[in-house]
């Protein structure tokens, strides 16, 4: 698993889980010390409002999502043993998410 993998993950809600797709942020060295990995949110419901930690996935398709999806800036941390690999963003998305943990994280 790398940064960039987009993946179907259990994300915790108020009352059950649900499967949802998510994107690798964390990267191979975080991942050689550590069981975990971090992840953020990819939704198909379009924001209200696009903040500068949202973004639209331009090429959701080939990235294995099933609708026109966004990310968005709700970060997760998941066991490496409960994701399923689905996909990989795009340069020009991957590029896009990037733009958006600097934005929101002040990287």
């Amino acid at each position: 698993m790398k940064a960039g993998d987009v993946i179907i993950v259990p994300f915790p809600g108020a009352i059950l889980q649900k499967l949802r797709p998510a994107v690798i942020l964390s990267t191979d060295r975080y991942h050689a010390t550590r069981p975990d990995l971090i992840a953020g949110l990819i939704t198909s419901q379009r924001p209200t409002l696009l903040t500068p930690s949202d973004c639209a996935l331009n090429d959701w398709l080939s990235a294995g999502l099933r609708t026109a999806s966004y990310f968005r800036l709700y970060l997760y941390t998941f066991r490496q043993t409960e994701v399923r690999t689905i996909g990989y963003l795009s340069k020009g998305d991957w590029e896009s998410v990037r733009r958006c943990m600097a934005a929101g994280l002040g990287l």
